[in-house]
């Protein structure tokens, strides 16, 4: 049984304790907030660029 998930994502090393259904749910939710942080950069970009 797994006590924690090393992740290798871009060039990035992420540890995530606990199981793999965990780390599913975590590393879902670590994306989900990339995503936004990444709209928002694009949307402070668009609006520097007019």
């Amino acid at each position: 049984m797994a006590t924690r998930i090393v992740d290798l994502d871009r060039g990035k090393l992420v540890t995530y304790p606990g199981n793999y259904d965990q780390y599913l749910l975590d590393k879902e939710e670590a994306l989900r907030v990339e995503e936004l942080q990444n709209a928002e950069f694009d949307r402070k970009l668009a609006q520097e660029e007019v």
